[in-house]
């Protein structure tokens, strides 16, 4: 009917493009016999996949159901010489090199919802790839993270990971393991890509990463403060990303603190906060700078550690002049930094430890606390110190805790279920070394007051 008007109205009308016309023998050999999939016909023939489908309607060809029957060119058949696991969660399976690529890089990561964020994948999505991966292989790969340590991989799954970094295995991700459609933020072709960059947008820094500084909503600006005019030109990019936001000093302030304690429990007690909100704190600071910071506390009383990341921003933070400035950005209640100095951080006036003195706080029965952590550290158990000490495991219990609150510190290392007996932490060990030394032994005898000294 529009085209009775065009014509009586003296419109030229465009010529259309004649129909792509399919055979109805050649689209069963492809579809039927040769079991190929609509859209790589579609691809082949150079028309839309709806155009194939709708051939194949008219024709009667019966369509496959969904899934792994529609798509058998994208199935993968590995041979004996790739691992078991691997096998399991490639042969007769759509998208196995994917889902293991996606789950090799979510092992870099603390937990999973921190991983989807830096990978470009939606959590619920990435959550159940790997419970998908899990079910083709019949054993759970990892254990889930919590608020107080992150994600950790079972035996199976370290295993699993040595396999996929093999050169071999390695090639096949890089070439089968690439997302179905689009462009992910993990895309190698995402680096070649080249932008122009607006002319109306004021010139930032080369490390800043956050929206541009003009035209933004008022909400986005509420949540950034200005780059401070003091910063050093050459202050470390990591730094700069960590400042960017509202607040950012203050992140950057409670994570020096955290990776001096031995678990974020002890350090959000130490900075009068709760765990939880240090806990998002310093995963706002990791999605700040890009990248993971420290290693959590694990169950086997394993304590946090920094990341090579997270070192070189502790470094960076020790510099003179952005401690200066940290300090200058924080609230009364908080510690200001202090420049590392071991020595007066470990010694006092006098030439004793300072670790000692905070122990025996004066008392003689500071000494008692010392000579039963000794005792301690020389039996597999605190039940079995107690036995050789003769006193109540509770009363044991009591003293030390009341030890290494008095030095604000963990001093070892509880033993586990599966039978790994305890152990001295760092900070435990250079107690006893201290212990050990002639000079500490004779005031150890003697049962001498030591002077008090401030926590």
């Amino acid at each position: 009917m529009l085209a009775d008007y065009a014509k009586n109205a003296g419109v030229q009308l465009a010529a259309a493009r004649e129909p792509h016309r399919i055979h109805e023998a050649w689209l069963r050999t492809q579809y039927l016999t040769r079991r190929r999939s609509f859209p790589a016909i579609a691809a082949e023939l150079g028309v839309s996949e709806m155009t194939v489908t709708r051939a194949a309607r008219d024709f009667g060809i019966p369509a496959r159901p969904p899934g792994l029957a529609s798509h058998p060119d994208l199935v993968g058949e590995l041979g004996d010489q790739y691992p078991p696991d691997v096998r399991r969660a490639v042969n007769g399976q759509l998208r196995g090199w994917q889902r293991l690529r996606r789950f090799q890089q979510a092992m870099q990561h603390p937990s999973l919802n921190i991983a989807s964020h830096h990978i470009g994948a939606n959590p619920t999505a990435l959550v159940t790839q790997i419970q998908r991966l899990e079910r083709d292989i019949g054993t759970p790969l990892i254990n889930r993270a919590t608020p107080s340590r992150p994600m950790t991989p079972t035996p199976r799954c370290a295993q699993l990971l040595h396999d996929l970094g093999r050169p071999d295995i390695q090639t096949q991700l890089d070439k089968y393991g690439q997302p179905p459609r689009g462009w992910k933020p993990d895309d190698p072709r995402r680096q070649h890509a080249t932008r122009t960059p607006p002319t109306n947008i004021q010139r930032r820094h080369r490390c800043d990463r956050s929206a541009p500084a003009t035209g933004r909503s008022s909400t986005a600006a509420s949540d950034h403060e200005p780059q401070p005019s003091h910063l050093p030109d050459d202050a470390p990019c990591d730094v700069r990303r960590a400042v960017a936001g509202r607040g950012g000093w203050t992140r950057l302030h409670r994570f020096v603190t955290a990776m001096t304690h031995a678990t974020l429990t002890e350090a959000s007690a130490a900075l009068s906060i709760n765990i939880a909100t240090l806990i998002e704190q310093l995963q706002r600071l990791e999605r700040d700078v890009g990248a993971p910071l420290f290693h959590r506390a694990t169950p086997a009383s394993e304590p946090q550690r920094p990341t090579r990341r997270g070192t070189q921003l502790l470094q960076s933070l020790h510099r003179p002049d952005v401690q200066a400035i940290i300090n200058s950005h924080l609230s009364g209640s908080a510690q200001p930094l202090r420049p590392a100095n071991p020595d007066s951080d470990h010694t006092s006036t006098d030439g004793l430890p300072r670790d000692l003195l905070r122990a025996v706080n004066g008392q003689t029965s500071g000494w008692t606390r010392v000579e039963r952590f000794a005792t301690t550290m020389a039996h597999h158990s605190i039940t079995e110190a107690a036995d050789a000490i003769g006193i109540n495991r509770t009363t044991l219990i009591e003293q030390l805790h009341r030890l290494e609150s008095d030095l604000g510190a963990a001093l070892f290392h509880r033993a586990t279920a599966d039978g790994q007996p305890h152990r001295p932490t760092r900070r435990g060990t250079a107690l006893l070394q201290t212990l050990a030394r002639p000079r500490i032994q004779a005031l150890r005898e003697a049962r001498v007051r030591l002077p008090r000294v401030s926590a």
